[in-house]
């Protein structure tokens, strides 16, 4: 009966009926548009600008946190407490700005940033903070002193519950981007994974990488390893870890085109390789580790996502943020997630 109902009602409201009954079938069988959510995590960007903040989203596309930038500093390098430290209530953004203290902010609901006291590591060679890393267990941050060479310290270590307090170390490289794994190796000792150059003579050309064992309780550094091999103009520039799969995950902006390679610990060469544009001069790499997403930002204003999994496999690079995603095309130098608490 219905149906000859429907078949005696004009043209028009007979297609009516038919997207309502199509409407109703994709609600029925979950379809429709997919609705971006935030996922809670934050993705800041340190640029020649200051930082800047997005919300990382269920479909993987950032949205950016308002009033841009978030922090004015210039800042080289970024690194976020998994968690959160001894004596704070929320997880920390920390900043090396090249000077001779690490600038730290709280990090509040939103993605919001205040800005705490800053820390310091009086026994680095030049006081040249240029580098900052934090242990899984968001107890440790390590600082490096890009400045400087062995035999002169260039390794800060400094313990959220006693500040005042720095043990240094020396490496034999000018240090650029450290990461620490305390995942594998177990608490004691940790291993630090250092790139680094020879020499700060123009153009800047990344050397051998370096592991060094680190007991962050005795504040001890053991002796440099080269397990990793790579040519001059090949080596690795910046690096981040992911204790979820256990790789660290390198950036080459020497090879042709720059690339992305994920490294096991103690590995002699890359388990897996994505690329970038050849224009692309890549910087400082970050991790999402509860999203298993690696970002990789460049000095022409582009940030690439790749997505990874347990065994260090990286699928193919896509921008994620272009010069167009921001106010003007800015150097992207280094990235950090963080948990919004």
């Amino acid at each position: 009966m219905i149906h000859r109902l429907v078949a005696l009602l004009p043209r028009s409201f007979r297609s009516l009926f038919g997207l309502l009954g199509l409407l109703a079938f994709l609600s029925g069988c979950g379809g429709g548009p997919i609705v971006a959510t935030s996922t809670g995590r934050i993705l800041y960007v340190a640029t020649s600008n200051g930082i800047y903040g997005f919300s990382i989203m269920s479909t993987g596309t950032l949205a950016p946190i308002s009033s841009q930038p978030l922090v004015t500093n210039s800042v080289q390098q970024l690194a976020v407490t998994p968690g959160i430290p001894a004596g704070q209530s929320t997880p920390l953004l920390l900043g090396a700005t090249g000077g001779s203290s690490l600038l730290v902010w709280t990090v509040g609901g939103g993605g919001s940033l205040t800005q705490s006291t800053s820390l310091s590591c009086s026994g680095l060679g030049s006081s040249s903070i240029t580098g900052v890393t934090v242990t899984s267990d968001s107890q440790y941050v390590l600082v490096v002193d890009g400045g400087v060479p062995g035999p002169s310290a260039n390794l800060g270590l400094i313990s959220f519950s006693t500040t005042s307090t720095c043990s240094t170390g020396a490496s034999s490289i000018y240090p650029l981007q450290p990461t620490i794994d305390c995942a594998v190796s177990g608490s004691n000792p940790c291993i630090l994974f250092l790139t680094g150059l020879t020499s700060l003579n123009s153009p800047l050309t990344p050397t051998t990488p370096l592991e060094i064992p680190v007991t962050p309780s005795s504040g001890t550094f053991g002796t440099p390893s080269t397990p990793y091999t790579c040519s001059s103009g090949s080596c690795p520039l910046g690096v981040t870890f992911d204790p979820t799969t256990v790789f660290f995950y390198a950036s080459f902006t020497g090879t042709s085109p720059p690339s992305l390679q994920s490294i096991a610990p103690g590995a002699q060469s890359s388990t897996s390789t994505t690329t970038f544009p050849a224009s692309a001069p890549v910087n400082y790499p970050c991790v999402d580790t509860v999203g298993g997403v690696v970002y990789t930002p460049t000095a022409n204003g582009f940030l690439y996502a790749s997505s990874t999994n347990t065994q260090g496999a990286l699928s193919g690079a896509t921008a994620v943020l272009t010069p167009t995603s921001l106010p003007v095309s800015l150097n992207m130098t280094s990235c950090a997630v963080a948990t919004n608490p």
